[in-house]
């Protein structure tokens, strides 16, 4: 046998592994063979240029102590990152390892308090570890940046104050960490090369060093500080270690204040080669994202008010807009209604199909079907994983004759931004569409949202305390500052989390374009757990609107107790239904155990009274979306498609139904455990114009 066969790859070089990385960042190429020999001998030296003042509010800074100063690039520090994680894991790391707790609080300056809730004067010191900086003097320093914010419409930077903390009566130092710890922290995402949608987002806190750095907004800014991840010789990521890169692109004396951007990638708005429409923009941007660490002025969250009022008059109009459009009139000569009579390419007695879905390819068993190898075959194309685009149906010779498993325009329906801007026009969507706010263009809107709910929820709170008389004060239910943060696009409740803190949002908004959504808190539950229903839905024709639904139901069951207790808003297991693709084993739930749990832990309500009402909620969202689907996209293409869906429900205490998400072609295989006849009975329904007792039109 060759030895060479079996040998290991020769190792990468430092650059090979690390170039494309360091790019991305703007790192100085000068400094690639100084940032390489640190790694190398893991050199943590900065110690010896920089020390740290402290105010007397212990908020720490960098201070050059250099006796020459620093020139610009002149040389890379390394960061240790103190500690990494995962947004479900932080609180229970925090309770089983003290020391870890210990530090973080030190460093944060934060202090443990009696039982009658008065701060104690000294926590214990912890090591610096990696990193040890000396302590210069303690003394009050203007670049800590204390100070009022000024009351003009100019966002001042320099003058901002650190945003106060939501202080519950007594916490704990656990408590206070958990709070502070969303103001310290930055990410990076690790991706699997072979598949990028398997990926996980690591947080991580700097060390002491490098969580001293204050904030300079970009005209006074004198430091750069980017997260790096250091790749082993054979460039895989097993072994490879987290850093932070620190270097300068100032000048900056000794004794000179080291800064960085907080909201760095957020365009300074001062620029003069952009019109003022884009520099209002920009300042947006930038005013949420520093919302993260900073109280913002009154006239900052004046406007930020009124984006919430300008965006809350659009839904209005949006809502109102649906009673001047008409639903879709039968045409036979372009509804696909009228596809049974219709001039196939080929024999209509047996369609040709071809597929890349591979639940299709096992189950689709029919004698009236002849798989297709190649799409230029195909009477119909079954496909999820490949987009029918334009120039795909030019590379495969496809005119507009072939059926396609797509519909063009249905990511109104389908992507988690776009879909309350659909489902608003929708008769009664106000009952079912919980709010939810598109994290890149409506951020403002969002912590304006977030801020009265929370100013609500602290009034509630002290009415709680001191009850009011009842001839004063009628009942009333606050709304929750809680929201749930998810990707626009992506299922499987990946990159998603469950937060009653603005800080924690506004972080995780950062990682992927996201929303954030009223998060359903007052639920119905089952054997109290968290439950959501999947409804599986076949669109035959949008002209005139043709919607099945298969009558059983997809039921996924948290594997957890449901509790909104602070030490249970991260548990992934009590708050979200969907568990195998996070590498949790799903309880199954069949039907009729989830029928009677439902209606005995409910109040003997059957569920069938709820499926009702949401049979009822499906067919307005749908018959909405076809007439947006109809305007973009063009009677003579959607009339030739079909497609598969997924609508996700859950249900409050009262039994209203709620709408969470719409899915485009979803996973089958529940549904062929139950029936491996599923896509046999659906192909019937499409194309044959066939009818079973299993599937229901709406």
């Amino acid at each position: 046998m060759d030895a060479s066969a079996t040998s290991s790859p020769p190792p990468l070089s430092f650059l090979d592994r690390h170039r494309k990385q360091l790019e991305s960042l703007g790192f100085p190429t000068t400094l690639y063979s100084r940032l390489e020999s640190k790694l190398v001998t893991e050199t943590f030296d900065a110690g010896e240029t920089f020390g740290v003042v402290e105010d007397e509010s212990q908020r720490r800074a960098v201070v050059c102590s250099a006796a020459n100063g620093l020139e610009p690039q002149c040389d890379v520090w390394l960061i240790d990152h103190l500690y990494s994680f995962q947004v479900e894991t932080y609180r229970q790391d925090l309770q089983k390892r003290p020391e870890l707790l210990t530090r973080l609080a030190v460093m944060m300056g934060l202090k443990e308090t009696h039982e009658d809730g008065i701060f104690e004067e000294e926590t214990p010191e912890t090591s610096m570890e990696k990193n040890p900086i000396p302590p210069l003097a303690s003394v009050p320093t203007p670049g800590l940046r204390a100070g009022k914010s000024p009351d003009s419409l100019e966002l001042n930077e320099e003058m901002l104050c650190l945003r106060r903390p939501h202080r519950r009566e007594r916490p704990t130092l656990y408590e206070q960490v958990c709070e502070q710890i969303w103001r310290y922290v930055s990410s990076y995402r690790l991706v699997d090369p072979g598949d990028p949608f398997k990926f996980k987002t690591v947080w991580f806190v700097k060390d002491e060093f490098g969580s001293a750095f204050q904030h300079a907004p970009p005209a006074l800014v004198n430091f750069r500080i980017s997260p790096f991840i250091y790749f082993p010789p054979t460039g895989s990521l097993k072994g490879a270690m987290g850093y932070s890169l620190a270097w300068p692109i100032a000048n900056i004396a000794e004794g000179e204040e080291c800064t960085h951007d907080y909201a760095f990638g957020c365009a300074d708005v001062r620029d003069n080669a952009i019109t003022q429409e884009e520099q209002i923009v920009r300042w947006m941007k930038r005013a949420c994202r520093l919302a993260v660490w900073f109280e913002l002025p009154l006239s900052v969250r004046a406007i930020f008010e009124a984006a919430h009022a300008e965006r809350k008059q659009l839904f209005l109009s949006l809502a109102a807009s649906v009673n001047a459009a008409s639903k879709p009139v039968a045409d036979p000569s372009t509804a696909l209604g009228a596809h049974f009579s219709r001039s196939w390419r080929h024999s209509p007695l047996v369609l040709r199909v071809y597929s890349d879905n591979g639940q299709v390819l096992r189950h689709l068993s029919r004698a009236d079907v002849q798989r297709a190898a190649e799409p230029a075959e195909a009477d119909v194309l079954w496909v999820y994983h490949t987009a029918i685009t334009p120039h795909y149906r030019r590379r495969h010779g496809l005119g507009l004759d072939v059926v396609v498993s797509q519909t063009g325009g249905d990511e109104c329906l389908v992507f988690k931004h776009l879909l309350p801007l659909t489902a608003t026009r929708a008769p009664g969507s106000q009952a079912w569409l919980p709010d939810t706010y598109n994290m890149e263009t409506e951020t403002a809107a969002f912590i304006h949202e977030y801020s009265r709910r929370g100013d609500e929820a602290h009034r509630s709170e002290e009415r709680a305390e001191h009850p009011p008389h009842a001839q004063e004060h009628g009942p009333s239910t606050p709304l929750s500052p809680l929201f749930i943060l998810k990707p626009w696009n992506l299922g499987r409740s990946m990159d998603s989390a469950v937060t009653d803190s603005l800080p924690q949002a506004l972080q995780l908004a950062k990682t992927c374009p996201k929303v954030a959504s009223e998060y359903v808190h007052d639920i119905a539950t089952v054997n109290d757990r968290k439950f959501d229903v999947r409804y599986r839905l076949i669109v035959r024709a949008w002209e005139p609107l043709e919607i099945f639904r298969w009558v059983h139901w997809g039921v996924r069951v948290s594997n957890h107790p449901y509790s909104l207790a602070a030490e249970n808003i991260n548990d992934f297991q009590a708050h979200f239904t969907v568990m195998d693709y996070a590498g949790y084993t799903q309880t199954p739930v069949s039907e009729t155990d989830f029928l009677e749990a439902f209606e005995r832990d409910n109040g003997g309500v059957p569920w069938s009274e709820v499926d009702s009402k949401v049979e009822e909620i499906i067919k307005n969202l749908f018959e909405t979306a076809a007439i947006l689907i109809l305007e973009r996209t063009g009677k003579e293409e959607v009339a030739q498609s079909f497609s598969f869906y997924g609508v996700d429900v859950m249900v409050t205490k009262d039994l209203q139904p709620k709408i969470l998400e719409c899915t485009f072609g979803p996973d089958c295989a529940a549904a062929l455990k139950l029936d491996t006849d599923f896509y046999n009975k659906a192909f019937g329904i499409i194309f044959r114009g066939e009818e079973y007792e299993d599937f229901r039109q709406l």
